[in-house]
């Protein structure tokens, strides 16, 4: 398994993205670390046209276990350096 390293400005701005719930920042982050490792394969296949060393790692995540509120992010993933996976950038897409 290959390890990850999220960037601070990554964190910070998920943080952000999430209404500055520490609880769903450490599950995104735990997603990061094991689930995108063990599951490259299917994620490397959705490359950045302009940044062919660059993939996109898409979840949904709730914001709150007793409604429908949802936050979709768009993790920018580098993996020019096949010993690491680098978390380079964050976008909310919805």
């Amino acid at each position: 398994m290959l390890p990850v390293i999220v960037r601070p400005w990554v964190e910070s701005d998920t943080f952000q993205a999430v209404l500055r719930n520490r609880a769903i920042l450490g599950h995104i982050l735990f997603e990061l670390n094991h689930h995108l490792p063990n599951n490259l394969a299917h994620y490397q296949s959705k490359r950045i046209a302009r940044s062919p060393q660059c993939f996109y790692y898409e979840r949904t995540y709730s914001l709150d276990p007793n409604s429908f509120k949802l936050r979709r992010l768009r993790f920018v993933v580098k993996d020019s350096d096949p010993s690491v996976l680098e978390v380079i950038w964050v976008v909310v897409v919805a």
